[in-house]
């Protein structure tokens, strides 16, 4: 067993990770955003890109991307759908998904088990998209984890798993016959090469804040959403962008470190 001491900054230089087998953690996506490819779209296009994948993502399925616009009268389709490609790693209970649009790839997976682990796949993917249908510019990249702990336990359990700072409201008592719903932080942090949106707090059950954060539960639950990119135009060189999201995931993880208290490494399987 080995001491793991509080990290007291959100930013400098790499933290060692702690393993957390039995980590909150609801979904892990990278997405690398280029210039529209219209063929994309065709199948028959698509075709080289699935071979190279297709031994790790064998099941593709067909979805459509509908952009809308919001209007005093209602929502309203922006034009034509967008086809989506998925391909997933098993017809059902999937775990690891690659999505393929004429303007982006993104890999998520909800069993992610080491940074490592991501980022080797996250290459491969990469590496086939590069081969096969080559983009030759980059609009954005980006990295976003999301954890989220279940509240059926006491507000003072969570204020020992979590740093005063970014408790927030989630620990005061209204009083009288006020009640706290929910209570919600948005933080955004501009870094020289890239920026990272925080966003954290207490739902109630049966609440969505986004889609990533996974199905409504019947639970009250505080969420931790860490959103690291960059929309700086670049070559696509997958060396680059490897190594891109090699330092977004250093700095989501420090700053992760630094939001929560080593009790809830403990909590979570960390052999501290």
């Amino acid at each position: 067993m080995r001491e793991i001491t509080d990290v007291e900054t959100p930013f400098g230089e790499p933290v060692e990770e702690v393993p957390l087998p039995e980590a909150p953690l609801i979904v892990v996506v990278a997405q690398i955003r280029f210039p529209p490819i219209a063929s994309i779209a065709k199948q028959e296009f698509i075709g080289s890109f699935q071979e190279q994948i297709r031994e790790s993502y064998p099941v593709l399925r067909q979805e459509r991307e509908v952009n809308v616009v919001v209007t005093p009268e209602g929502i309203d389709p922006a034009g034509d759908s967008t086809p989506v490609w998925r391909f997933l790693d098993r017809p059902e209970g999937t775990e690891w998904t690659v999505s393929l649009s004429s303007s982006f790839v993104s890999l998520d997976t909800r069993r992610y088990t080491s940074r490592a682990d991501f980022l080797d796949r996250l290459r491969r993917v990469l590496d086939a998209l590069s081969s096969t249908i080559g983009p030759s510019t980059v609009d954005r990249v980006g990295l976003r984890y999301v954890d989220r702990v279940d509240l059926n336990e006491a507000t003072d359990t969570l204020a020992a798993l979590v740093r005063s700072e970014v408790l927030g409201m989630s620990t005061v008592t209204p009083g009288g016959t006020a009640e706290l719903i929910h209570s919600l932080a948005d933080a955004e942090f501009k870094l020289h090469d890239a920026s990272l949106r925080g966003r954290w707090g207490c739902l109630p059950a049966k609440a969505q804040l986004d889609r990533l954060h996974g199905d409504p539960v019947d639970t009250p639950s505080w969420i931790l959403d860490l959103d690291m990119y960059s929309s700086t135009v670049g070559e696509f060189d997958v060396e680059r962008l490897a190594q891109t999201a090699e330092q977004f995931a250093e700095r989501i993880y420090r700053f992760f470190r630094w939001a929560v208290q080593p009790e809830f490494l403990r909590r979570y399987g960390g052999a501290i």
